[in-house]
């Protein structure tokens, strides 16, 4: 069966098709997709070894889907899970493509003319096959002679191939009809753009020609304003569950950062803290004996990797606002810490054995011949865990927009 077959079955609903489509797709990810159509809903259930990436997977079928245009279907549902798993790990609700753009290739062959005449479909389906061999996927709008285009892909679309791919297009068709080009990319799931481009077009359309290597630059036309990661904050698009409880947070750490000792407001969090920093000394302990320095040190520094790498796991894969939580509990971890260390001399504060040559920062800082700065010491680490809550609130606040892709549907 020849692909071009393949594409006809599958437009129609044939399951059998959709799915060989989707394979080829998805192989180079190592995911298999099973397909089925219930009640005019697409199912797609992707399974891999590892749990499927969300965006990765979605992107790749979204490209797919578009390309097939089914029009049996009125919605699409897609569900990831790893291989022997009986539930999905995550589920997400596609927006349905449009049916309009396969019905100007049908009636159509002058795609160019259509978009000259300033037709949106037209000119989204030009711009998509100008960049579907970088995995690039535009979403288009015409407004008042602004053309805008916002690029999505795998990884952050690489600015100079892309705008220079758009413009060569436009070139090709240019019209009285679009006077600005604003091209705005980011990378699949994001809910912020890396780059934006603004650009005049009653000036030419004249464009470095693109060589086998790329031009490292794009000439710009009439003075582009461009920015390159854009930080600001559209309260109207706040997610309000969201950002109520990071404001509670918020007020929670201001008071616990007053009083970061046992008998503060952090008291709560100081004896999950104490169990990881137990649970770090028997790590460091059988790492590296019984009794040495990094044994010792392993519980202070255990109590701030913990959250740590949650905060690099949860941004790592995309779950961005829980990041800014756990950085919250890495900041009360440093002022946690900085309790300990300020009371190495006076060895005060209560151990879990009755014993204070136990205290590991009396241990540490005498062994470094610095105990008599342990205050500072103390303050500094302080410091530091004071700088973490204020990034860690700015950014929860920052990550309770609602993501781009919800705005958009």
């Amino acid at each position: 069966m020849t692909e071009p077959n393949l594409v006809a079955r599958a437009t129609q609903g044939d399951t059998i098709a959709i799915t060989s489509l989707l394979n080829l797709t998805l192989q180079s990810q190592d995911i298999t997709a099973k397909v089925q159509i219930k009640n005019r809903c697409l199912h797609i259930l992707l399974e891999s070894p590892q749990t499927p990436d969300q965006q990765s997977a979605i992107f790749l079928i979204q490209k797919t889907i578009n390309n097939i245009q089914i029009t049996s279907i009125e919605s699409i549902k897609v569900y990831g899970r790893q291989i022997g798993k009986s539930h999905a790990d995550w589920t997400e609700i596609l927006p349905l493509p449009a049916i309009e753009t396969q019905n100007i290739v049908q009636k159509t062959p002058n795609l160019r003319q259509l978009a000259k005449q300033g037709d949106v479909d037209a000119i989204r389906l030009l711009i998509n096959r100008a960049i579907e061999h970088k995995n690039i996927m535009a979403l288009i709008n015409l407004q008042d002679n602004c053309l805008d285009i916002i690029l999505e892909s795998i990884d952050i679309p690489n600015e100079t191939i892309a705008t220079t791919l758009i413009f060569r297009e436009l070139k090709t068709w240019k019209t009285n009809l679009i006077s600005t080009v604003k091209i705005q990319a980011k990378k699949s799931g994001d809910n912020f753009f890396s780059w934006n481009q603004e650009l005049d077009l009653i000036s030419g359309y004249d464009l470095p020609k693109l060589s086998p290597q790329y031009p490292s630059k794009v000439t710009k036309i009439s003075q582009p304003k461009k920015t390159k990661f854009p930080i600001k904050i559209d309260f109207k698009n706040l997610d309000h569950f969201q950002a109520g409880l990071i404001i509670l947070i918020a007020i929670y750490g201001i008071f616990g950062s007053l009083n970061p000792g046992l008998d503060g407001p952090f008291m709560w969090l100081h004896f999950p803290d104490l169990a990881i920093h137990e649970t770090g000394h028997l790590i460091f302990m059988i790492l590296f004996g019984s009794g040495s320095f990094m044994h010792i040190l392993g519980g202070s520094l255990t109590q701030i990797l913990f959250p740590a790498a949650f905060t690099i796991y949860f941004f790592l894969y995309g779950q961005r606002y829980s990041s800014a939580i756990t950085l919250f509990w890495t900041a009360q971890n440093f002022m946690d810490v900085s309790v300990y260390i300020k009371d190495a001399q006076a060895r005060e504060l209560p151990l879990t054995v009755d014993d204070p040559d136990a205290h590991d920062w009396y241990n540490l800082l005498s062994w470094m011949n610095i105990l008599e700065y342990d205050q500072q010491i103390g303050n500094f680490v302080y410091f530091i865990g004071f700088l973490i809550f204020i990034a860690s609130i700015l950014l929860g606040i920052y990550f309770s927009q609602l993501p781009e892709k919800f705005k958009r549907n």
